[in-house]
């Protein structure tokens, strides 16, 4: 064939392509094919409204300077004020309620698995759209089958602006304020048609990026649930190379941290069971070092009928942590007139005569502990276009291997309210090893009215391990409550074995072979789509395991069908169902009792059924591409038969906890979300926003208190809706907005002594940026945040918190001082609630003293040549 391809505005080109095409063959890739453009177009200006969001398609694109952004602002400041987009703790991002996988730069992977990379280390002034869609693999090309909604991980994808396409860009930043707070960061980026070479170094003490005036929700609860971080540091590089053709592509990164991390947490709770409620007061304080080194890699060569990758990656962490509890149980709510008040008055002797006469029980607990861990994978990944033919051929293998360990030294000490004690003084040593062999293929069968996709898989799991508990307080120095030795071992091999707790000293090998075969059938018509799927699974688990006098040597087998269905219509909506089965662990139908813990005794289970779990999902989507409208909605309902819950037994005396895994019906929850986001005005200045989201959790559970006639099951029925208002207006230089969000639990039971939960967290908020003459940009935020039902009432309160930042740019932008103030009315706090059938727990967490903080910050971008020509 003689193809002849021409535009106005173009040179002709004329492309000769050889056909031999077999009986079922229906396409003839011809290659891409460019134009040249014949004459230089004259000069032309345009002038526009600068529009947040535009729908194309099924891709969201995000303008990124219609958003009014403070001098100095990283790309996380953009991304918070994206319509419908939410950054979560650890980096985690949502659209529209969906989670985002990954997030690229101009298409390519950007230090893949940390998304943080990209948004504390990025310049927002560099970046000129944020596209959200599903991204398709790299080997798509080759297939032709029609794809589900949802099949593909959905992306956030970065596109930088043309000047910064190639060249250097780098930037620093450095800081430091009262209290200490110190903050420093370097980042360079090397763009080239071909290649791309990012590095990056950091270090704060203040455990946070984010900045006044973007969102409203600055506060310790973004990432500050594990504590306040007291030093953390970390770098890294990301490196793509790539061949001018598209024949192969070589992209790798190399990323290290390490963080000193101070953590405080108090938590108020309470226990539900049948005869009467336990309540529960807790708090730890401690420190956590740890060091994480990872490395991912991959190489993709691209052939027009074969694709071929390989991925390389690996990960290793070292800890060491030091660990302080204190904790105590009630038969009645204590009376606190402040935080930590009823740990004061048991720990603090003489306590409260009320207190005493409810304790059951109180544990101090020290931990030293130490550890490693390393992982190692290789992957790799096969497509062939099978000749004269639609069919596709994809072949997988994989292989991995690690190891760790674990070793913690602990002082227990565990007092009754009779006056009985129990004291430990323990090494607890964990090694660990595994191994992986996955080898996958799929055949991609194409008709002419259907699609017909068969899968196999095998893969092959070893995992041994052990524990080996040593109760030191077997010997006098050791044994002494008061002052024992803490963190040393006895100096012969012959005393650590007498010191040996065998009971609870054990070692375990278990190997799991999986088959897994699956048919698809799917079929297309117009713009509706049906998919239908049988997976049949054969496992096969073998245990060696050997604990003290016990000694098991058990195979199981398992035959498994599990169907899925997914059905499209006209584009817009869609429903999927499946159905799996969870098999209880091999660990747990094992007929022993570990007791570590003398508070918590643990029971197997031989009779354990498999978990049966249903799962149906509505989504709908709406977009008007015209007025820049978008609405989306996903329902789903999930059902579990015979759940694996655990059957407890409380004795109201000793405050020990005998938990045992048992089957049970009864488990369902229904989640909802809906979200909407559109202009308000024809210059589309402005723009709101909503999400609400609604989950209804039947949770069902066993509970039961010793010597006491009642029902082991408890049921509890927990609704929680939560609904977020956004709303943002700007016009030049200036821009403000608000934000009003609600998060609303309710909880009951049909139990008679059931004390009925209704708690709400509440927060508004006001921002606004303006640009003020001589290169100034003011920007701030106000929140109040507020919480209601607590049943600590020390937690009920209101908390104003305020931030605001100051900026002057000088040198063309290229240099940025500014001061920073973090919580200056000096009220934030974090807490957090959790219900289900077994309880209700309330948490603090310490947060980040107020600050103010001083940055420099230096932008320096290097042209090529002929660019700057």
């Amino acid at each position: 064939m003689i193809l002849r391809f021409s535009k106005e505005g173009y040179e002709e080109k004329t492309v000769t392509v050889p056909v031999k095409a077999g009986r079922r063959e229906d396409g003839i890739w011809a290659g891409t094919i460019l134009l040249k453009k014949a004459y230089q177009l004259k000069e032309a200006v345009v002038k526009a409204s600068k529009v947040m969001m535009v729908v194309k398609n099924d891709t969201l694109v995000y303008n990124a300077d219609a958003f009014q952004l403070s001098e100095g602002s990283m790309l996380d400041a953009l991304v918070k004020q994206l319509p419908g987009v939410e950054i979560e703790d650890g980096g985690r991002i949502t659209v529209n309620g969906e989670f985002v996988s990954n997030l690229l730069v101009n298409g390519e992977d950007f230090f893949k698995g940390d998304p943080r990379v990209a948004l504390e280390n990025l310049p927002a002034y560099m970046v000129d759209k944020v596209k959200v869609y599903e991204k398709e693999a790299p080997d798509a090309y080759l297939r032709s089958r029609p794809k589900q909604k949802g099949e593909n991980p959905l992306v956030m994808d970065v596109n930088l602006k043309r000047q910064y396409a190639t060249g250097w860009i780098a930037n620093a930043e450095g800081g430091y304020g009262t209290h200490d707070r110190f903050m420093g960061k370097v980042f360079g980026l090397r763009f080239t048609d071909q290649s791309r070479l990012a590095l990056f170094g950091n270090l704060n003490n203040v455990n946070d990026t984010q900045e006044p005036g973007n969102t409203g929700s600055w506060s310790a609860r973004d990432g500050v649930t594990a504590g306040s971080t007291a030093f953390r540091k970390g770098g890294g590089m990301d490196l793509l190379v790539s061949d001018k053709k598209g024949k192969w592509k070589l992209q790798g990164n190399l990323k290290a941290r390490h963080e000193d991390i101070h953590g405080q947490q108090e938590n108020s709770g309470v226990r539900f069971f049948e005869g009467g409620d336990v309540w529960t007061r807790s708090r730890y304080n401690g420190r956590i070092c740890r060091t994480d080194l990872s490395t991912e890699h991959k190489l993709e060569f691209t052939f027009p009928k074969f694709f071929l990758g390989f991925r390389p990656s690996g990960s290793y962490r070292h800890y060491d942590n030091r660990w302080g509890q204190q904790s105590a149980d009630f038969n009645a709510a204590p009376a606190e007139s402040y935080r930590g008040a009823a740990l004061d008055s048991v720990f603090l002797r003489p306590g409260s005569g009320r207190l005493e006469q409810y304790l059951i029980n109180r544990l101090e607990n020290r931990t030293m502990g130490s550890g490693y861990r390393w992982d190692a994978t290789m992957a790799v990944d096969a497509t062939i276009r099978i000749p004269h033919t639609p069919d596709v051929l994809f072949l997988n293998m994989e292989g991995s291997g690690g190891r760790a360990e674990d070793k913690e030294f602990g002082l227990y000490d565990l007092r009754y309210k009779d006056g009985n004690s129990d004291f430990r003084n323990t090494y607890d040593l964990q090694p660990e090893r595994n191994r992986k062999f996955k080898t996958y293929a799929s055949y991609h069968y194409r008709h002419p009215w259907f699609w017909l996709i068969t899968d196999y898989s095998f893969s092959n799991v070893y995992t041994s391990g052990g524990r080996s508990l040593y109760r030191l307080d077997r010997y006098e120095e050791w044994a002494d409550s008061d002052n024992p030795l803490m963190g040393v071992l006895p100096s012969t091999t012959d005393e650590m074995q007498q010191a040996l707790d065998l009971k609870n000293s054990y070692h375990s090998a278990l190997t799991t072979n999986t088959h897994l075969l699956s048919i698809e059938f799917s079929k297309s018509i117009w713009q509706s789509g049906m998919y239908v799927t049988l997976k049949l699974r054969r496992q096969t688990d073998h245990l060696d395991y050997h604990r003290g006098m016990f000694d098991v040597d058990r195979t199981r087998r398992k035959w498994m069908a599990e169907p899925e269905a997914y059905f499209s219509f006209f584009k817009h909506y869609a429903i999927r169902y499946s159905f799996r089965q969870e098999l209880p662990a091999m660990t747990d139908l094992l007929d022993l009792t570990d007791d570590a813990n003398p508070l918590y005794l643990r029971h197997g289970n031989p009779g354990l059924k498999n978990a049966r779990l249903h799962n149906a999902t509505f989504e709908a989507d709406w977009r008007d591409r015209e007025r820049g409208r978008t609405t989306d909605l996903n329902l789903n309902y999930t059902l579990c038969l015979d759940a694996i819950g655990n059957a407890v037994v409380y004795n109201r005396q000793t405050g020990v906890t005998e938990s045992t895994p048992r089957n049970i019906d009864g488990n369902w929850n229904l989640r909802a979300n809906l979200s909407h986001n559109r202009p308000l005005d024809k210059q589309k200045r402005l723009n709101f926003s909503t999400n609400t989201r609604l989950s209804y959790n039947n949770s069902v559970d066993f509970a039961s208190v010793v010597g006491e006639a009642a029902s082991d099951r408890s049921s509890v029925r927990n609704l929680n809706l939560s609904q977020t208002l956004r709303a943002s207006y700007r016009m030049g230089k200036f821009s403000v907005g608000g934000k009003v969000n609600a998060d609303w639990s309710y909880a009951r039971s049909p139990r008679e002594d059931f004390s009925t939960i209704n708690s709400v967290d509440l927060y508004y908020s006001l921002t606004g940026q303006v640009k003020l003459p001589g290169n100034v940009d003011l920007s701030t935020d106000l929140t109040l945040y507020s919480r209601r039902g607590y049943d600590d009432a020390s937690m009920n309160s209101d908390d104003w918190v305020w931030n605001a930042r100051v900026s002057k740019s000088l040198l063309h932008g290229n240099l940025v001082l500014a001061l920073d103030g973090f919580d200056i009315l000096q009220q934030l706090s974090n807490v957090r609630t959790y219900i289900n059938a077994q309880g209700r727990t309330e948490v603090r967490y310490n947060t980040i003293p107020n600050y103010f903080m001083a940055h420099v910050i230096y932008r320096l971008n290097i042209k090529p040549k002929r660019d700057r020509q």
